[in-house]
């Protein structure tokens, strides 16, 4: 039931995190994938985890490597110590068979999108209470 799955090790993480969601901070951890088994996964997979392990963090070592089960919010992969996460020695195949992961492919931006409408309705706005502003300071000179 993941959104992804593939074999990796992880090259970095960056602690403290807030997930996009707000909840408590976690970490986010860099893999470099050798293998996907299923879902779109490139080159390189962000992956946020950590956190308390009683709410099911999971922490990953750098160096490590490993084979992750991943699920997508749409903007982040996630996954924690009750995704069914296997560690996998340098040498050891994927429990799954793998591809290479898609040099093409090109992660959701994370970043906040506004509306195209919301953003016209608000340069109309200004620009109405711009003209209505020079409009009422002509007539008072």
């Amino acid at each position: 039931m993941s959104d992804a799955a593939f074999a990796g090790t992880v090259v970095a993480m960056q602690e403290g995190a807030v997930p996009p969601k707000g909840a408590i901070p976690q970490t986010i951890y860099t893999f470099d994938v050798d293998g996907v088994a299923a879902g779109a996964v490139g080159p390189e997979a962000t992956i946020l985890a950590g956190g308390d392990s009683a709410g099911c963090g999971m922490s990953f070592g750098v160096g490590e490597r490993w084979f992750v089960f991943a699920t997508s919010d749409g903007s982040m992969l996630t996954t924690g110590l009750c995704s069914g996460n296997i560690p996998l020695a340098a040498d050891d195949a994927p429990p799954l068979p793998v591809q290479p992961p898609d040099p093409d492919y090109q992660p959701p931006d994370a970043g906040v999108s506004v509306p195209v409408p919301l953003l016209v309705g608000l340069g109309g706005l200004l620009l109405v209470g711009g003209v209505s502003f020079l409009a009422f300071r002509r007539a008072d000179a």
